[in-house]
């Protein structure tokens, strides 16, 4: 009896100090929350809830110091070492109702992202969505505040896919618990919006946008929110080029935002600095520099003259004051925010580094070489130190260091520093590149092309005494060239459309591994550390499931040519009576881009050197408009040109003694001009002398060799023709009868040489029938005769430009060329009642179209119309247009047309074409002896020189 008294008093005593333990836990769990929700309160909400597209994205460093300060009042529950700990947000929740958990989980999430916390915020959200979906309740405003989260988390660490998702299912639940129309929806639609111009995708961007500011407007959002949206209409705007509009609604925005107490905001410093920027861009100096004065003045005002925050504005100001040259404000500037980042950050610190960067760039401006030297070297060392050499910032301070050594004659050591820094941005673009979209490879590309452009200048003056470099340079040019030209939204498409689930599945992850990794590159190495991120091991995550996806889809191993490319296994590939010649166009550069392109030509081929023959071609206006439109017209009007041969061909003559074959790849203006029908002083032309054979790029010298080896009696070869497309009953359109006689001959030659002919004509050749080609008759050979078109000017006020809304044509050459096919006058009509008829079957076939189109089979394409040629010319990508488009497509060689042609002309080189076809060695020989044939017939250029092949 006594023992089980004994045992009864343990128990209450043992149930008593249980109790007592866990209401301390609770009180302790109580202080947390309140403490939370204190620092919360104290939050602009706007910084978690509504996403801002902003130009310079510098963390602020006061709101980094209010971070610190609000965490370390936490104690060291929360801290580990200094850093958050990932489990903090299991402190706070309450551990027994898994609802009551969640909510408290997204309130710490939303405190960390809004102090950049991303990873200790993805552990808190993660944690929160297990705990809504364990406790049943995800149909309420909660749970899609917390898949907004997570949408806005993982748009931070560029993870676009599942970014995508996660805000996409935010705003359907918005929607159906809310209603379509509400704050919250609109919230929901501009986060998505700033994503779609994360992506690059800024028309569908303005579209959202003008969508959230209409809803928020109507259902009185707070000013804070409208104000971060119409910064990002404005910022979309600016991206595109609208610059006099996104000034306007970036007025509209600090309106909205600028009370007293909102001008001390982070939002409306961001929109300030935004619109000082884009005024820069513009030249407007002194009203950016206005700008920028009153928002640096506003953070002396908050914080102090000693702040680092004053000290980046000053660093944004000295950026203007550059480009104003008024070097005293910039050097003083610089100075003064140098002294402040090395009191209040220390030596050591990323921003210190950059700030010296950009003082040694000052120095270099001004030819104080030894200064120059002086802060950017210090500024490498310290980069190598805290950012690692793989940091693009550290590659930025490498090449800087390069320039020094160039203007100091220090040859081999800014040769070494280049050639580094070439090898790093290689090694950028075979990570980054083939997860991205065309824009966003175009938006990254920019961000690195200057280097190349740079390099090229130093190598041009340094070839003759290191003619290794001249052998790099053409490396770097072959190894780059058409970079842009990837096909990577066909590789996506066909995966995507596969049925593959678990392929679909792997491959959506592998795209938000390599957003992910392009943003941790990003980190210094303290931050890495910080936010308890072991690169090492997601970079081995990320390969592993590339090696995965590669042994399961073979388009997926032929996402991206990563190989650094060499003139040897050219060299290699040619015969001795054969050269490759690459024509390069790039900006001049001295201290600063002087806006001249100039023009040089290197050959590799078996000479007695081993590195390549060069070339200066010219450079300057003169050069690239004076003379061209010369070239242009002696052939239009069917003059005789005594000039062209000196201009642009008689330097690369100089250069091919004893070589009859010559692949030639073309870049900047040589585009426009069909090199073949160049006069010389002795009356022949360069047709009579030279095999030209024009490829996209030199390194596939060796595969197109290999190809032409391979036996042509290939079996089952079918052909495409298409002719005489019915435009319509009221002419509008010209008719082209000559098209109809020109398939009709060609369609018995090619059936004696095996092929099986379908021809389209008349009603039949719809667009649609010819898009069909990729998916039921995959041609050998896919021959086109009607009308193309190219339109050079868009005006942004304008009605829809051949049936796309201007500024999707604006914005891409490749939806403004195209051909005209059957039902095309009927949607010229619609045109003039404003009916946007880009994806409809409407007659008109564009570039943009085209490229999606599978013709990885067909050996060869013929666009026998006007101008197919024509595009815009982008250095070092060659033409944007129709037969831009054929490349992406797959045909492995195309032939288009430079001017406007003549029908009888055009019939009769084809029909000597493909009969030449028959006993030729292989196509460009075809081609070129079909032209002399003609020129037997058609003296003048203009009928026997206007079109031009091209191997691929």
């Amino acid at each position: 009896m006594k023992a089980q008294i004994l045992d009864r008093l343990k128990d209450k005593a043992g149930r008593k100090a249980k109790e007592v333990a866990n209401n301390a836990v609770q009180n302790q769990r109580s202080k947390y929350l309140e403490k939370l929700r204190k620092q919360r309160a104290e939050m602009d909400s706007s910084n978690y809830t509504c996403a801002i597209a902003v130009s310079d994205n510098t963390a602020f460093y006061e709101e980094d110091q209010k971070t610190r300060k609000a965490l370390n009042s936490f104690g060291q529950d929360f801290l580990t070492d200094g850093r958050i700990n990932l489990n903090a947000s299991d402190r706070i929740a309450d551990a027994t109702d898994p609802y009551e958990k969640a909510l408290s989980q997204m309130e710490w999430g939303e405190m960390m992202m809004s102090w950049n916390k991303f990873k200790s915020a993805e552990s808190s959200f993660l944690k929160a969505e297990k705990n809504f979906i364990e406790s049943g309740k995800t149909e309420n405003i909660y749970y899609a505040k917390l898949l907004s989260n997570l949408g806005l988390l993982y748009s931070n660490f560029s993870a676009y896919e599942a970014s995508q998702q996660y805000l996409q299912e935010a705003l359907n639940l918005r929607k159906k618990i809310i209603g379509e129309q509400s704050v919250d929806v609109a919230i929901s639609i501009n986060n998505l919006a700033v994503l779609e111009s994360h992506k690059g995708n800024y028309t569908k961007a303005q579209e959202l946008i003008q969508q959230a500011i209409l809803m928020a407007e109507l259902k009185s959002a707070d000013k804070s929110i409208l104000g971060i949206m119409y910064n990002n209409k404005a910022y979309f705007q600016q991206m595109i080029g609208q610059n006099q509009k996104a000034l306007e609604v970036y007025e509209i925005a600090l309106q909205v935002l600028g009370d007293e107490k909102g001008q001390k905001s982070l939002a409306y410093q961001r929109v300030a600095i935004n619109k000082a920027i884009a005024l820069q861009e513009i030249g407007k100096l002194d009203d950016a520099i206005a700008l920028i004065e009153k928002a640096m003045k506003i953070r002396r005002n908050q914080f102090g003259a000693s702040s680092p925050d004053y000290a980046h504005m000053l660093n944004l100001a000295a950026s203007i004051y550059m480009q104003k040259q008024d070097y005293k404000k910039v050097e003083s500037y610089l100075q003064d925010a140098y002294n402040i980042y090395k009191k209040k950050l220390g030596e050591q610190h990323p921003s210190t580094a950059k700030v010296m960067n950009n003082l040694g760039l000052y120095y270099l401006s001004q030819n104080d070489l030894k200064k120059a030297e002086e802060n950017i070297k210090k500024s490498y060392e310290i980069r190598k130190n805290t950012l690692g050499e793989n940091h693009p910032d550290f590659n930025a301070s490498q090449e800087n260091l390069a320039l020094v050594y160039w203007y100091q004659g220090k040859i081999n050591e800014a040769s070494d520093l280049f050639r580094k820094s070439l090898h790093q941005i290689n090694q950028f673009i075979a990570s980054y590149f083939p997860a991205l979209s065309e824009t966003e490879k175009e938006q990254y590309w920019a961000k690195f092309k200057p280097t190349y452009m740079r390099f090229y200048n130093f190598a041009m003056q340094n070839g003759e005494k290191h003619p290794e470099l001249l052998s790099e340079m053409y490396n770097a040019h072959i190894t780059t060239k058409g970079i842009l030209l990837n096909a990577t939204n066909k590789i996506k498409q066909r995966i995507l459309s596969s049925g593959n689930q678990e392929l679909i599945k792997e491959y959506n992850q592998w795209i938000s591994f390599k957003e992910q990794l392009a943003y941790f590159y990003t980190l210094s190495k303290e931050e890495l550390k910080e936010q308890e991120i072991d690169l090492v091991k997601f970079e081995r995550e990320t390969n592993d499931l590339e090696r995965k996806l590669s042994q399961k889809s073979e388009i997926f191993k032929q996402k991206v040519d990563d190989k650094l490319h060499t003139i040897k296994e050219i060299d290699h590939a040619l015969a001795p009576n054969e050269a490759a010649l690459e024509i390069i166009a790039f900006q001049e550069f001295d201290k600063k881009f002087t806006g001249n392109y100039i023009y040089v030509a290197l050959m590799a081929g078996k000479h007695q050197h081993n590195h390549p023959k060069f070339a200066l071609l010219g450079k300057g206006k003169e050069f690239e408009e004076d003379e061209l439109n010369f070239y242009k017209n002696m052939v239009r009007f069917r003059k005789d040109d005594k000039n062209s041969y000196n201009t642009y061909w008689a330097k690369i003559e100089k250069l091919l003694e004893g070589k009859k074959r010559i692949f030639v790849s073309l870049d900047g203006i040589y585009n426009q001009i069909s090199l073949n029908s160049i006069k010389k002083p002795d009356g022949k032309f360069v047709i009579d002398d030279f095999n030209l054979t024009f490829v996209t790029n030199t390194r596939f010298v060796p595969d197109i060799k290999e190809r032409e080896k391979k036996a042509k009696n290939k079996p089952n070869k079918k052909a495409l023709l298409v002719g005489y497309p019915n435009y319509g009953d009221k002419g509008t359109i010209p008719s082209l009868p000559g098209t109809k006689k020109e398939v009709e001959a060609i369609s018995p030659i090619l059936k004696a040489m095996g092929y099986r002919v379908d021809v389209l004509l008349d009603n039949q050749a719809t667009e649609s029938n010819v898009k069909k080609a990729d998916d039921a008759t995959h041609p050998d050979i896919l021959h086109i005769a009607t009308h193309g078109y190219f339109i050079n000017e868009v005006d942004e006020g304008s009605n829809l430009v051949f049936g796309i809304e201007p500024t999707k044509a604006l914005n891409n050459p490749m939806l403004r060329s195209g051909l005209m096919f059957a039902g095309a006058e009927a949607t010229m009509e619609g045109i003039k009642n404003d009916k946007e008829t880009s994806n409809k079957d409407n007659g008109l076939l564009t570039a943009y179209e085209m490229a999606n189109m599978n013709l990885d089979n067909s050996e060869l394409a013929i666009l026998s119309a006007c101008e197919t040629g024509l595009g815009d010319v982008k250095a070092g990508e060659g033409v944007y247009g129709l037969q831009r488009a054929l490349q992406i497509a797959g045909v492995d060689a195309a032939i288009i047309s430079l001017w406007k042609v003549s029908d009888d002309a055009t019939q009769e080189l084809m029909k000597i074409f493909y009969n030449e076809l028959k006993t030729a060695k292989n196509k460009p020989d075809a081609f070129r002896k079909a032209q002399i044939k003609l020129k037997e017939k058609y003296k003048e250029p203009y009928y026997w020189a206007a079109f031009v092949m091209t191997e691929n």
